[in-house]
């Protein structure tokens, strides 16, 4: 019976432990949806423009709705980036791969090498044939920590929606 109460002392310590506010397993603090919450530290750095998308308006500042993500899906390395309007505009393109976080990558993937998704007007386009030409290169304002410039050098026409040549993301990783 006395071993039965210390294994229960034990068990009870473990909780009280684990559940604390400064332990690591505290469910509302692991996950953050980058377009319902904010980031930890919300940078005045984001921001988008020139993006064309059938009615992107230019964006920028700490509620500006632009990401970028590399982690692994499945055991499969991926980088991907997402951007959205206050109007309801959204543009998510992503491959499998991964990039330097500390220098430019130079990206070009063909149409069967990436997949893009273009929310415009409520119609959601996803099939185009032109090739992902892309730069990402750490912001060049050193204050700007966490903060990627995906610049696109070629168009991409997906369904009859344009995502201009020279448009600028400046997305924040997650």
């Amino acid at each position: 019976m006395k071993k039965i109460y210390s294994i229960l002392i034990i068990l009870s310590v473990c909780v009280i432990i684990s559940c604390n506010d400064s332990s690591s397993s505290n469910l509302p603090n692991e996950y953050t949806n980058p377009f319902t919450s904010p980031p930890a530290e919300p940078s005045s750095y984001k921001s988008f423009n020139n993006i064309g998308g059938g009615g992107f308006p230019d964006e920028s500042g700490q509620s500006c709705k632009a990401v970028i993500y590399q982690g692994t899906l499945n055991g499969t390395p991926q980088v991907g980036f997402a951007i959205e309007d206050n109007s309801g505009h959204k543009l998510k393109i992503y491959w499998d791969g991964s990039i330097d976080t500390s220098s430019t990558n130079n990206i070009y993937k063909l149409s069967n090498e990436y997949t893009i998704k273009v929310l415009s007007g409520g119609t959601e386009h996803t099939t185009t044939s032109a090739p992902l030409d892309i730069s990402i290169e750490p912001h060049t304002n050193p204050a700007a920590v966490g903060i990627f410039t995906i610049t696109f050098n070629s168009p991409i026409l997906v369904g009859g929606v344009t995502i201009n040549s020279a448009a600028i993301i400046n997305a924040y990783k997650y």
